[in-house]
């Protein structure tokens, strides 16, 4: 039983470092993102759209900080077509 278990952890000790090993998964690449591209057109329909007769879309930020790099904490992760948010929480 005793060299089954060391064989085990031989093996699958040889198999990590093998992967560890690897040069090509271990250098960091950067990757490249799509900008954002919002152009006049879009803005110009946005603005007749909030000038139509339409529903108003609500929405709110419950325990919103601001803070970070994430969109479900910052404003700008907001749709266009909401016209009213409400802040809730403890914010200063």
């Amino acid at each position: 039983m005793k060299k089954i278990y060391l064989l085990y952890i031989v093996l699958i000790s040889l198999a990590t470092t093998s992967l560890i090993g690897c040069s090509d998964w271990t250098e960091s690449e950067a990757k490249t993102f799509p900008e954002s591209i919002v152009s006049d057109e879009y803005y110009a329909a946005l603005r007749a759209y909030k000038q139509t007769d339409h529903q108003v879309a609500f929405g709110w930020f419950g325990g919103w900080s601001g803070e970070g790099a994430y969109m479900k904490s910052s404003l700008a992760g907001i749709p266009d077509s909401v016209d009213i948010v409400s802040i809730w929480g403890n914010w200063s």
